[in-house]
């Protein structure tokens, strides 16, 4: 069976209300969690989320072919390419900006305003699916 992809959109939302939720956020080993850890999670699991299910959308109904696995990570671009050429530009730019978000949450040592990222990046996700469902 095939994942269903909301369920990172519901893990992220899951994670947002323990980090805005104020209690001591730690691991069963008291291990803490960061805000920022959290945010940054957050924020890649949503474009996560949307990024697949749009793929998957784009597969089954637009005709995209995806690339080879070797190849795979440029169907970012392509995605929102193909979304563009379909006249679904609002999608085209949903994903461009998780896509900017999550880059900068998964690889930038610093993220100026993190604490915008989560509920941006949920809320943008959902966007997604719900233009595409």
């Amino acid at each position: 069976m095939d994942f269903n992809w909301i369920e990172y959109l519901t893990l992220a939302r899951f994670i947002e209300e323990q980090r805005t939720s104020g209690k001591n956020q730690s691991l069963r080993d008291n291990t803490p969690i960061s805000n920022e850890a959290m945010a940054r999670c957050i924020t890649s699991r949503s474009y996560y989320a949307a990024f697949c299910y749009a793929r998957n959308y784009a597969i089954n109904r637009l005709g995209f072919v995806p690339s080879p696995p070797i190849d795979r990570h440029k169907d970012h671009e392509r995605v929102r390419e193909h979304f563009r050429k379909n006249n679904m530009p609002n999608i085209k730019l949903q994903l461009e900006n998780l896509s900017l978000w999550r880059n900068k949450c998964d690889y930038d040592n610093h993220v100026q305003n993190i604490h915008l990222f989560p509920a941006g990046a949920i809320f943008t996700a959902q966007q997604v699916f719900n233009s595409l469902s």
